[in-house]
């Protein structure tokens, strides 16, 4: 029995790629960059520094972003940071869903409560160890982040000029 669980649990794992979130690619035009307005955006700007924050205003030559994330508060500070439309390549869009999380919980408590009843069927009904109650805990958790990871949706823009 413990070399199915085992075996199960090692399936689940590497098949953890199945559930990666997808990744979208789209072309966006200068002008288009209003519609992105008030959305969470991410830059790799060209030195390799990454800035998360919301894209605010187009300028005709900058996108202002209110930036709350950075990786050099010194070159990119948190605040209003206008990016010049030449730097500008490419920005990164999250539009994470909640459904997988559900699915992934509901199934794995599930297959908790049958992981549970079949050890205490196997142990005669009496005395279900402590273990087995820790699976059945465990199993519903791990549906939840891997319903998590599938509930990760990227969108990258590339920035037409």
């Amino acid at each position: 029995m413990n070399k199915r669980l085992l075996a199960a649990f090692f399936v689940l794992l590497f098949s953890a790629p199945i559930f990666a979130g997808s990744a979208d690619q789209r072309q966006i035009a200068w002008s288009d960059l209003p519609t992105i307005f008030n959305k969470n955006i991410r830059i790799v700007m060209p030195d390799g520094t990454r800035i998360e924050g919301k894209a605010v205003a187009l300028e005709t030559d900058a996108l202002a972003v209110q930036v709350t994330k950075t990786t050099n508060v010194s070159d990119y500070p948190k605040g209003k940071l206008l990016v010049p439309r030449a730097t500008l390549q490419a920005f990164d869009i999250r539009n994470p869903t909640y459904h997988w999380r559900v699915v992934g919980t509901v199934l794995g408590a599930l297959a908790g409560i049958v992981a549970v009843a079949a050890i205490a069927l196997t142990q005669g009904g009496n005395d279900t160890p402590v273990g087995a109650w820790a699976a059945g805990g465990a199993i519903p958790v791990a549906g939840y982040f891997l319903g998590q990871r599938a509930d990760q949706r990227v969108t990258t823009y590339v920035v037409t000029q």
